[in-house]
């Protein structure tokens, strides 16, 4: 009886950390809510090489203090929310994104489902 009580104690002991750090890596890869956004700058355009080694089209905007938006086209884009079109343009553009922080420290904003873009005049 003291062996089984003893084999259950030691099973537990062992299956708790593994149990512990499943449940922190899966809260670690829920991803973040996205909040809707408002920002204001121009849009530039930028040929890069992704991790796989594709080439991959970035949009950014750049505000008037210099800080950086990245903006996800899609797959799709919409033609009203396509930044492709407005690249070299001061534009407004509403949608939703998050803040984060890169792994070296470094606070990031993307907006990752552009509802509108508009000119501004």
């Amino acid at each position: 009886m003291k062996k089984w009580m003893w084999l259950l104690v030691a099973a537990g002991i062992v299956a708790a950390p593994a149990w512990t750090f499943a449940k922190e890596k899966a809260a670690a890869g829920a991803k973040a809510e996205l909040k809707e956004m408002t920002v204001v700058g121009t849009i530039t355009k930028e040929e890069k090489t992704g991790k796989t080694g594709k080439a991959m089209t970035v949009y950014t905007l750049t505000d008037k203090d210099g800080a950086k938006v990245m903006l996800h086209a899609g797959k799709k884009a919409d033609s009203a929310a396509n930044p492709a079109d407005f690249v070299g343009q001061n534009v407004t553009v509403v949608g939703q994104g998050e803040e984060k922080t890169s792994a070296k420290g470094k606070k990031m904003v993307l907006i990752e489902k552009i509802t509108s873009i508009k000119k501004v005049e």
